[in-house]
């Protein structure tokens, strides 16, 4: 009976040895487990991404074909898309905080708001490996600075103009908010530039909150009426547009943006 009691003891704290702390399963919940390795630069094969960026644009990469092969969970880095840094120009339109702590940021075309796709910043915490550990959570941390607090029970509605630079992602699709037609994403991001703002009290050129003027998105405060010109065509102000952001016009157009009466002001 001695011997038995023995082995009861040795199996109990042998199966104690493998079960996961409160602590541990925590954190293993908080963090995402699809191709994970990937998302993050964790994996074996992340010293062989070229990080100089490659210009490329949101139109041009929702239209890329997507891989002829069945991504999984443990599909390794694949693909010209994930072997490279690429930097687009777009406008921001919505962010949330997901439940794998990544902040999902949905851009567009700057011209075409419903033409989106996602770009993601993981949570330092969750990042494995510290190849690029620094530069991803201060990518993310310039994205805060910028666009403002990031929720998980609602979307974060945006406007602006903004620069992403990060790693090409092939993503499963599932349905997910503002998620390309062939799923491609950057993700990790690894650098953040530009001006973003929440759209509902965004300042437009002009800064601040205050009413916007009707007939603009993004919006431009309204000023009792002084004048905006598009920032760097040579206008006199006294209030200018944001850089490099293209203006959907409605209405009357009392800041003469829409030249040539397409819709469009400060193309």
């Amino acid at each position: 009976m001695r011997g038995w009691g023995k082995l009861v003891v040795a199996l109990a704290l042998t199966t104690a040895i493998y079960i996961p702390t409160v602590a541990q399963q925590t954190a293993q919940a908080a963090c995402g487990v699809w191709r994970w390795p990937i998302k993050t630069l964790s994996d074996p094969a992340r010293t062989r991404v070229n990080f100089t960026p490659a210009g490329t644009s949101v139109a041009k990469f929702r239209t890329r074909t997507r891989p002829g092969i069945t991504f999984g969970t443990s599909t390794p880095r694949y693909g010209a898309v994930e072997f490279h840094t690429w930097k687009v120009k777009a406008r921001p339109i919505q962010a949330k905080l997901e439940d794998d702590n990544d902040i999902h940021f949905v851009i567009s075309v700057p011209t075409a708001p419903a033409k989106t796709m996602i770009v993601e910043f993981p949570r330092k915490a969750c990042i494995a490996s510290p190849f690029k550990r620094t530069k991803i959570a201060a990518a993310r941390q310039l994205f805060l600075n910028n666009c403002g607090a990031v929720s998980s029970s609602s979307w974060l509605k945006l406007a602006g103009s903004v620069t992403i630079t990060g790693v090409g992602f092939w993503d499963e699709k599932h349905g997910q908010t503002g998620i390309a037609p062939n799923g491609i994403e950057l993700h990790p991001v690894l650098n953040f530039q530009g001006d973003c703002h929440k759209a509902s009290t965004g300042g437009g050129g002009g800064g601040g909150g205050g009413t916007c003027t009707p007939g603009y998105n993004p919006c431009l405060v309204y000023h009792g009426g002084a004048d905006y010109d598009c920032y760097g065509q040579g206008g006199n102000g006294p209030y200018y547009t944001q850089s490099g952001v293209v203006y959907q016009v409605t209405g009357s157009d009392p800041y003469r943006l829409d030249g040539n009466n397409n819709g469009l002001g400060c193309e």
